[in-house]
């Protein structure tokens, strides 16, 4: 059962901050571009550490049930980590370092790097529910 609440709250994490802040900071009537994106900045460096956490949690979990009896939720899991460590090892530091030259005055694109963040946050957000999903169906709870 804390399986499925934990990847719940992930989700709710994901879907309120890749989903809803992301964008809605930039309607904010007085903030300027690059305001939004500092903040922006902190706000996804935050959200990484909180899902670190999530996954490590879910990891643990797995291990301590035994990784055969869910393979089908197990291997999920999986795939959520090799995301996350995709976007914390390659994209975000990548994305960083572009806000950080956008701030210094410098005009870069993000175009590729950006939209492959935004793919890959809405495949976490797919395998999020398959993943709660198929454990509860399996757990049979």
């Amino acid at each position: 059962m804390i399986r499925i609440r934990i990847t719940i709250l992930w989700l709710g994490f994901v879907l309120a901050i890749s989903f809803m802040e992301a964008w809605v900071k930039f309607l904010a009537p007085g903030v300027e571009y690059l305001q939004a994106l500092r903040v922006g900045k902190i706000v996804f460096g935050a959200l990484n550490k909180v899902e670190i956490v999530f996954a490590s949690i879910l990891v643990l979990l797995a291990v301590i049930q035994g990784v055969k009896k869910f393979k089908v939720s197990n291997g999920i899991l999986g795939a959520l980590v090799l995301i996350l460590i995709v976007q914390s090892v390659v994209l975000l530091p990548k994305l960083s370092a572009i806000i950080d030259l956008k701030l210094s005055g410098k005009m870069v694109e993000s175009g590729f790097l950006h939209v492959s963040y935004v793919a890959l946050e809405v495949v976490k957000v797919i395998l999020l529910w398959l993943h709660q999903y198929v454990y509860w169906k399996k757990s049979g709870i």
